[in-house]
């Protein structure tokens, strides 16, 4: 593992002393085509009348991840204005097609700002929310050695994943990305269970749509 600190997450303001919390930043999968939904794209899906990329970007936000970058690629014409009122920045991956963890690597190379840790987030997470995030993150904070952490409902493995700063190059160096790094070091992963099915619940297909409706609570849904 690239990082010899063990206190790493161990953050000390230099003049009280007092530990300060880490510094959070993000990284928002938006440029996919939607395949398995046989046709609309998922993005573009209305939850309570808010498109679901924006909806997703909002509640990142709201967990006080700053700075976001979204990264586009299929469709990103249409997608980048339902997110022109948030502050967000917008990267367009031209090779999207090669995969989700291209965009991950564009997403990490536009996070050039001194952070502590990432996160790495899908765009289709309906039931996820600014709480059940910053819970995780403080899972993440008051564990010093861990390099990745990753959300698991009912063994479920769910998303956002966090990855520790300190791994940001061996992860844009890695073939493969940060997916190849995390299967060749299973040990730097620590498992988190959550209770709230919000970090497994996404919308892939029609069914998952048709699934979500039938929850109590859940939201309102219009496809484009």
């Amino acid at each position: 593992m690239p990082m010899t600190d063990p206190q790493r997450h161990e953050h000390r303001d230099a003049d009280t002393g007092a530990q300060r919390r880490l510094r959070f930043g993000g990284v928002l999968l938006a440029a996919g085509e939607s395949r398995r939904m046989g046709g609309p794209n998922k993005l573009e899906f209305r939850l309570d009348g808010v498109p679901l990329v924006q909806r997703t970007a909002r509640t990142l936000l709201d967990a006080g991840l700053s700075p976001l970058v979204v990264v586009l690629g299929h469709a990103a014409e249409r997608i980048a204005p339902l997110l022109q009122d948030l502050p967000v920045r917008i990267v367009v991956n031209a090779d999207y097609q090669d995969g989700q963890q291209s965009s991950v690597s564009s997403g990490l190379r536009a996070l050039t700002d001194p952070l502590d840790a990432y996160v790495v987030c899908l765009s289709d997470l309906p039931l996820m929310t600014g709480a059940h995030l910053r819970d995780l993150f403080d899972a993440f904070e008051k564990d010093p050695q861990t390099a990745i952490l990753m959300p698991v409902h009912e063994g479920q493995r769910g998303n956002p994943v966090v990855f520790d700063a300190g791994l940001r190059d061996a992860l844009l160096a890695t073939p493969g990305g940060a997916r190849a790094w995390i299967d060749a070091h299973p040990g730097a992963v620590r498992r988190h269970p959550v209770a709230h099915p919000g970090f497994t619940t996404d919308l892939d297909t029609l069914y998952d749509v048709a699934a979500l409706k039938r929850l109590p609570d859940a939201p309102r849904i219009e496809l484009p």
